[in-house]
């Protein structure tokens, strides 16, 4: 595992913030300082079939891997205490339950926790937490990176510009200044979305140039995912396991029959380790542009019961449709405790859909 640099642990400038999020986080401490926030959390116990899905990614300190997806562990643990005192943390069981007709509603103020990727953190942070305050929880694992010697792209480039000073020329991308912390941040933003879309042949050519033209092998790094020892042992102590492709690809950039290897491929992996059956999926990306028509009846072929993506917002169980394209409440390292506590009252998805009806 790759282990931290004691200079950069709490380093805020090593995380990017949007506008968006400053505005976000402004409005979640005025609401919790002035009471609305436990206001809403009251009126949301009267909504019915309704879960707060959480989406997480990493929980551990930063590092020089992709640090806008971690979550500090004193700051997870702060909010596990805050579901056990005010909601029903439940695992996708109800759901399943109750849209088979076995449950007649799910349970109010209902929270599932979910991990996407599969990082070692999952065990040696997240798994320790989990079972002292006796929370389920649902990882999503990319099963090609289970006891791999690979990194994650994003946290290859991440790596390699974290690592790297001086100025670079990258013929795809011109000039790249990597001498500061706020020229490596606006070069790290500006690979990860140049990469984001491309396909993962090309993606491995990039990254290769980089590598060259940085001077720098990222096998000198441990990765740091899962191993199936560690899978295996949690599965037997209550957490679930569901598939995240074997590959992490965006699955409307690949062809179809790649889409059914992906799927399928990766739940015979997962089953293979934990000797349960598994019936559910986490979209690569998520985004309404990550997942189609197509892809959900791959998904039901292969036997998956429903699929999370990343959008965002409560999720509304109702029918058998929805519940292969259910969102999820993002938690990042800039999650402040406050917007955490609003987020699960649902008022932020009001919010939204009010901009939409005035942009409209």
């Amino acid at each position: 595992m790759l282990s931290n640099n004691s200079s950069i642990m709490h380093d805020k400038s090593l995380v990017n913030k949007s506008f968006t999020s400053h505005l976000l986080e402004i409005m979640a401490v005025i609401c919790d300082y002035l009471g609305f926030t436990y206001f809403f959390r009251i009126i949301a116990t009267f909504r019915r079939n309704k879960v707060a899905i959480l989406m997480y990614h990493r929980v551990t300190n930063l590092s020089l891997l992709d640090n806008d997806n971690i979550v500090l562990p004193d700051v997870f643990e702060k909010q596990i205490q805050y579901l056990v005192r005010h909601y029903n943390v439940i695992t996708f069981n109800e759901v399943v339950d109750f849209v088979s007709g076995k449950l007649q509603n799910i349970p109010r103020n209902s929270v599932i926790l979910t991990f996407d990727d599969g990082y070692e953190d999952c065990y040696s942070i997240v798994y320790p937490i989990l079972k002292k305050y006796n929370i389920p929880c649902t990882f999503f694992l990319s099963t090609d990176y289970i006891e791999s010697n690979d990194f994650f792209w994003w946290d290859k480039i991440s790596l390699m510009i974290n690592k790297t000073k001086g100025d670079y020329y990258f013929s795809e991308f011109g000039q790249i200044p990597l001498n500061t912390q706020h020229e490596k941040i606006r070069a790290k933003y500006l690979l990860l979305n140049a990469l984001k879309n491309m396909s993962n042949r090309d993606k491995e050519k990039v990254i290769k140039k980089l590598e060259q033209v940085l001077n720098f092998n990222t096998d000198d790094y441990s990765p740091c995912c899962l191993s199936r020892q560690e899978i295996k042992i949690m599965s037997q102590n209550g957490m679930d396991f569901g598939s995240h492709t074997c590959s992490h690809s965006l699955l409307t950039r690949i062809p179809l029959n790649e889409v059914d290897v992906e799927v399928s491929h990766s739940k015979k992996t997962i089953e293979d380790i934990i000797g349960k059956n598994v019936i559910l999926f986490s979209y690569p990306g998520g985004t309404i542009n990550d997942y189609n028509d197509s892809i959900k009846k791959s998904l039901y072929k292969n036997g998956y019961f429903l699929a999370v993506s990343t959008i965002y917002g409560l999720a509304k169980i109702y029918n058998n449709v929805n519940i292969y394209e259910l969102p999820r409440l993002p938690v990042y390292y800039q999650t402040n405790f406050s917007l955490f506590k609003l987020q699960l009252t649902g008022i932020i998805d009001k919010l939204f859909m009010l901009r939409k009806l005035v942009k409209r």
